[in-house]
């Protein structure tokens, strides 16, 4: 699967395409609130019906409190609770599935960066996702890497 992000002017990405062997397969739109930060976002399916909406909910301090997941009939499927470490990457995982997925599932997260590009934004690096399971001895641990071009835009011109 490729995928392409289209951003605003602050960077941000406003949409993103994914296709697999050239065929568009969903697109996403995300909304952002005055801070900054993702409020939500919009998965549409090929023929423009929504398959996923996620919102997002900040605490005061402005750091990220939950995340709420509605499937394509708009039931709750899934609420989800990060940490972050004080470069906004993803530490600590937590998501608490309605009572038809299952159980909590919380992960851990882990990071190396490799190569930055001379806005200091990473360009590649390894991302280590260990799953904590509480039902089990067996722990599947991941980790794969990451690239990232990032196309930076002169609104002068």
């Amino acid at each position: 699967r490729d995928g392409t992000y289209i951003y605003d002017s602050e960077g941000k990405p406003v949409e993103f395409l994914a296709s697999s062997y050239g065929e568009l397969e969903f697109r996403t739109e995300f909304e952002y609130d005055h801070l900054g930060r993702e409020t939500q976002y919009i998965m549409y399916s090929v023929d423009g019906s929504v398959n996923q909406k996620g919102t997002f909910k900040y605490n005061t301090d402005g750091t990220y409190e939950e995340s709420t997941y509605l499937n394509r009939e708009g039931e709750l499927s899934l609420i989800g609770v990060k940490k972050y470490d004080r470069n906004d990457n993803v530490i600590v995982s937590i998501y608490y599935p309605s009572e038809a997925y299952g159980d909590a599932r919380t992960s851990t997260y882990s990071y190396e960066e490799l190569e930055h590009d001379h806005h200091g934004n990473w360009t590649k690096r390894y991302e280590t996702i260990q799953p904590v399971d509480h039902d089990s001895d067996e722990v599947e641990t991941r980790s794969l890497a990451q690239f990232r071009t990032i196309t930076y835009y002169d609104e002068t011109r």
